[in-house]
């Protein structure tokens, strides 16, 4: 059993590796690698009518239209209430046996405290924010004013820390304008950021919130990877922009800019291995979009929409990479020619393709469907290109659902002769993961195609059906064997980004609208920079 967003496996051993349309703005992109101090400031101030600190309000003030019950759409209305429902289920276990530790263990009523922070509420409080759960709302606020303490001996890791404490409060602070949760990422902020003190300021993979003290694991030949360097940028940004001091985030910028400057390979792909030692690649050339690597590329392209389209060097390496993955990565399936997107063993020419799908890559589809519909640099038949591809992909990660006993995906699937794709017998589990209705949400949005919705709904039911217990909501260990056997353990990115998706798949485009916010990869939506 895994409790970490991201896994991976060794093809050859199996075992575990590491422990996740109206167009948007014209601005000219600008080169932030070229830019002087004031260019840098410039980017992370504050609007002239906002400021940095902010009262204490009382009750809670959202930020974001909630959607009003209308006769319109009672179809819509109900399936989104429902979502409402589960998540109340969800918060009434976690509250009830696992109040202030990180995770519930429904079945055994109990819980799983690995990084002893209170992770769930922090993950789910911009959720309730989003609900309009007022009350639940502010008994995680003042749990966090109360309890959340970071003045401790803890060792971490540098990249579920921020994308989901660092993330989760400067998103809570976003939506409310809680003086106390600005407070507390401005603390973790600063204990985090001393991962970056490594010889060539590349991040170590965990960090001692009280020592600063960092380091990366053996396993990895004391490297990090690229999921974990490149996965960190939107939430340093933002946390500067509301501090007003633009150092905060540039030890995370240069991390790309060091990796753009790293030899090129034959594909213009990257490998999943950094050293942080010597800045250069590690030991293994590995490409996937999966575990190690997944959030990396989505974080280019969400980088430079946070910005405004200002930034060049993000949108510069999205382009290549995105095209890089079309052209060496995808495998059409026999006898449905559906798109899957391999690995690589090599990153460079000719390519060796792997076979082998994660759940995690099911994030692609909305990445790719959003980065042709904000683009602004290339013609219709490369935006159709992308856009087709994403929606080819969100395709493929429904048969992944459809075509279980349980109406469920599994962790992986590999590649198949003539039956398109199987589950791979050696992760036949689903850790209610959010990518797949990620994807469906993202692109009902940008399409309006009822499909999406009715998708969602086929997973979210069979969620309903499989993985709700009497005091939650648990895993399944295979999705093709009945009745199920649960891994007793409600993740909290089910309430962070499952459950959240959901709920916005079927709510009005209104609620957090996709020109004016960019989610994190833990589904914190962070309001694009404005000015």
């Amino acid at each position: 059993q895994t409790r970490r967003l991201r896994i991976s496996f060794d093809d050859q051993s199996n075992k575990m590796l590491a422990p996740r349309p109206n167009r948007f703005f014209d601005h000219p992109p600008t080169n932030l690698a070229n830019a002087d101090k004031s260019r840098v400031q410039h980017i992370f101030s504050l609007p002239k009518n906002q400021t940095s600190q902010l009262d204490n309000p009382t009750p809670i003030k959202l930020q974001v239209p909630i959607p009003q019950r209308t006769q319109k759409d009672a179809l819509t209305e109900k399936r989104r209430e429902s979502v409402k429902q589960a998540f109340l289920h969800a918060w009434k276990g976690y509250k009830t046996y696992a109040w202030g530790k990180d995770e519930l263990k429904p079945i055994s009523r109990s819980n799983q405290n690995w990084m002893n922070m209170g992770l769930t509420i922090i993950d789910s409080l911009d959720t309730l924010i989003l609900m309009d759960l007022k009350q639940e709302t502010r008994e995680a606020i003042d749990w966090i004013a109360e309890h959340l303490d970071f003045d401790r001996d803890l060792e971490v890791s540098f990249f579920e820390t921020t994308i989901r404490v660092l993330g989760g409060l400067l998103s809570g602070y976003e939506l409310t304008q809680e003086k106390v949760l600005l407070e507390k990422a401005k603390d973790i902020g600063a204990r985090l950021h001393r991962a970056f003190d490594s010889p060539t300021g590349i991040p170590f993979s965990s960090i001692n919130i009280l020592t600063g003290r960092g380091q990366s694991p053996s396993w990895s030949t004391y490297s990090s990877m690229l999921s974990e360097i490149g996965t960190v940028q939107l939430e340093f940004s933002v946390l500067a922009r509301h501090l007003k001091d633009p150092s905060i985030a540039v030890k995370a910028l240069d991390v790309i800019k060091k990796l753009e400057s790293l030899p090129k390979s034959d594909t213009g792909l990257y490998s999943v291995y950094i050293s942080t030692t010597t800045g250069t690649w590690g030991p293994s050339e590995r490409v996937t979009l999966g575990a190690l690597g997944d959030s990396f590329y989505e974080y280019l392209l969400k980088m430079w929409l946070l910005t405004g389209k200002k930034e060049d060097i993000y949108k510069r390496m999205y382009d290549q990479t995105s095209e890089a993955i079309i052209k060496y990565m995808t495998i059409s399936t026999n006898p449905s020619h559906l798109t899957f997107l391999a690995e690589l063993n090599n990153k460079n020419l000719p390519p060796s393709q792997v076979g082998k799908m994660d759940h995690l890559v099911c994030f692609a589809g909305a990445m790719f469907a959003l980065g042709a519909w904000t683009d602004n640099l290339h013609d219709s038949s490369y935006q159709d290109k992308h856009f087709q591809y994403g929606e080819n992909i969100t395709r493929l990660c429904n048969e992944m659902y459809a075509r279980t006993a349980t109406g469920i995906a599994p962790e992986i699937i590999r590649i198949n002769g003539d039956h398109d794709f199987i589950v791979d017998p050696g992760a036949r589990h689903y850790l209610l993961r959010p990518e797949t209705v990620e994807s469906f949400f993202v692109l009902y949005r940008l399409t309006g195609d009822e499909q999406y919705r009715e998708w969602g709904w086929r997973v979210f039911e069979a969620i309903e059906k499989h993985c709700r217990v009497e005091n939650g909501y648990s895993g399944i260990r295979d999705v093709d064997r009945l009745p199920v056997d649960h891994d007793d353990l409600q993740q909290s990115f089910f309430m962070a980004e499952t459950l959240k998706y959901l709920y916005l798949l079927f709510s009005p485009p209104s609620l957090v609208p996709l020109d004016q916010y960019v989610f994190n990869t833990e589904a914190h939506p962070f309001r694009v920079f404005s000015d």
